[in-house]
């Protein structure tokens, strides 16, 4: 089976930004995880976090800051020894999740030399979004301890938490970690499922059309899924609802692609050149692709529509007399919009 590793969004000059900037991100069905890092660590991966164990971290990204620093790019500060760092958990599919703590595994729980070499969080804020209402936060000290904390909150339903870091306790290497997050709704832990095969983003990345973000597949260990000379160039990712698999769309090909399986379950030559927001799931079985006939022909465009089941058939379709509903979460050019 055909394995291939980056997908890249490029910006075109009508495609709309994020409402809520990312700087850096692993994604996976369901959850996304995101950090204010400006590129994002792949040895020390964000999932590094979720994963359940001690010994393995995610480590805050220092690459590009000296840049701010040094005032080449004063878009944002550099954070200073990960002060100011902020880590977004958003559900992104199915319901909220009821909660009530949180653990986190403070700084690199390898051991006590790496933990002592290693920032540790010393104070975090935590707000926590549900649907409606106003959104709760608070401030908490964490002990200088590679232990498993856990952190009381007020049961609710949650869709989005925010941490943000704000204050440190430093060592030699000066490099903030955090070895594990969970979320508890009493003694029961709330499971991340993350698949084998992710979605990292890193927004930051220039593509030379207006600083588009980076999309790649990486293992959730972060290892690009095959070698560098075959990556491969997307400009949408939707995810097909309640699976574990994603639409990929280059400017001239459709990809379905299993993440639990790290395999291509469908792969397809379109005609034409794919248009901005033309890529979504309309239904769990069924998504849209639209292309325009050629690159920069935004007047006229070309459907296809892609069913799944027993076989997976793609073929062209009328186009719609208005644009089709796609569903929330399950639409390109982001994964998920």
């Amino acid at each position: 089976m055909h394995r291939f590793c980056c997908l890249f969004l490029l910006f075109l000059h009508t495609v709309m930004v994020f409402a809520d900037h990312i700087d850096s991100a692993m994604q996976w069905p369901g959850w996304t995880i995101e950090t204010s890092e400006e590129v994002g660590s792949t040895r020390y991966p964000i999932t590094n976090m979720c994963d359940g164990q001690a010994a393995t971290a995610w480590v805050f990204s220092k690459k590009k800051l000296h840049e701010a620093e040094a005032g080449i790019s004063a878009e944002k500060p550099a954070a200073t020894h990960g002060v100011g760092v902020t880590i977004r958990v958003n559900r992104t599919a199915g319901d909220p999740v009821w909660m009530d703590g949180i653990g986190l595994i403070n700084g690199y729980g390898k051991d006590r030399p790496t933990y002592l070499r290693n920032n540790r969080i010393q104070a975090v804020e935590i707000t926590l979004r549900g649907r409606t209402g106003n959104p709760w936060t608070a401030q908490f000290t964490l002990d200088n301890t590679r232990d498993l904390q856990h952190i009381e909150v007020p049961r609710r339903q949650v869709r989005a938490i925010t941490l943000t870091i704000k204050h440190v306790i430093t060592g030699p290497d000066d490099d903030l970690c955090i070895s594990e997050l969970a979320l508890y709704d009493g003694k029961q832990q709330v499971p991340w499922r993350v698949t084998p095969v992710v979605v990292y983003n890193n927004s930051n990345y220039d593509c030379g059309c207006g600083g588009g973000p980076e999309f790649t597949l990486r293992y959730a260990t972060g290892r690009p899924v095959c070698a560098a000379e075959k990556e491969m160039i997307f400009l949408a990712v939707a995810q097909q609802p309640g699976t574990h698999r994603v639409l990929l769309c280059t400017e001239n090909e459709i990809f379905l692609f299993d993440l639990t399986r790290n395999q291509v379950a469908y792969r397809r030559k379109a005609s034409g050149a794919l248009a901005s927001w033309g890529v979504g799931w309309v239904d769990s079985h069924a998504a849209m692709i639209c292309f325009n006939p050629k690159r920069g022909d935004y007047q006229h465009k070309l459907w296809y529509r892609l069913t799944t089941g027993k076989t997976i058939l793609l073929r062209r379709t009328t186009t719609p007399k208005t644009d089709p509903h796609f569903l929330p979460g399950s639409r390109g050019p982001y994964y998920p919009a």
